[in-house]
């Protein structure tokens, strides 16, 4: 079986783009858990942190997604692959998403403050398992980490994972790093 053939009887999919980022903070667990059952596949970003963890995350900075910048202690060091899988935990991925309330589903009550705050940075692992337990198929897209350590070793890194979850029938793997697509 391949990605594609979960779809063989579909004309039109509907994806959840970082998850159900309408109502919940992008790339967190809470979007995917959200987005389960009102779409046919969900996408993902996957970046990396210091010490190699696969974590889910769009932007190479967790500034805008989350509270980085009150952790005077992380030395203004705010991009994921600067920060350990430590210290990401310890930050807050569903503050901001309160404070902005980007698609006013606070304001309109779709979804309580309660729902979003706190959020963790989920790992490629937990949001797979999460999946596999939905049999939700799954985009994973990979970052381009070309100015990153993790430049030659993310599409191994990112497979392997995969295969532990197997999950490889689930899941479709992109990037607009080409090369890494080869």
């Amino acid at each position: 079986m391949a990605f594609y053939d979960n779809f063989k009887n579909k004309t039109n999919l509907i994806a959840a783009h970082r998850g159900f980022r309408a109502n919940r903070p992008e790339n967190t667990l809470s979007a995917f858990e959200a987005a389960m059952g009102k779409c046919d596949f969900i996408e993902l970003d996957v970046g990396f942190s210091k010490d190699g963890v696969a974590v889910i995350i769009h932007d190479d900075s967790c500034k805008r997604t989350s509270d980085v910048a009150e952790y005077i202690d992380y030395q203004y060091r705010f991009n994921v692959c600067d920060l350990t899988y430590e210290e990401l935990s310890k930050l807050d991925f569903g503050s901001w998403y309160i404070d902005e309330d980007p698609y006013s589903s606070i304001k309109n009550a779709i979804v309580s403050k309660e729902d979003i705050t706190p959020q963790n940075i989920p790992t490629l692992e937990e949001v797979l398992k999460l999946c596999k337990k939905n049999n939700m198929p799954v985009n994973v897209e990979i970052k381009d980490l070309t100015k990153t350590k993790f430049n030659k070793t993310a599409v191994k890194d990112v497979l392997q994972i995969v295969l532990d979850a197997n999950m490889q029938d689930f899941v479709l793997i992109s990037s607009f790093n080409h090369k890494y697509l080869k």
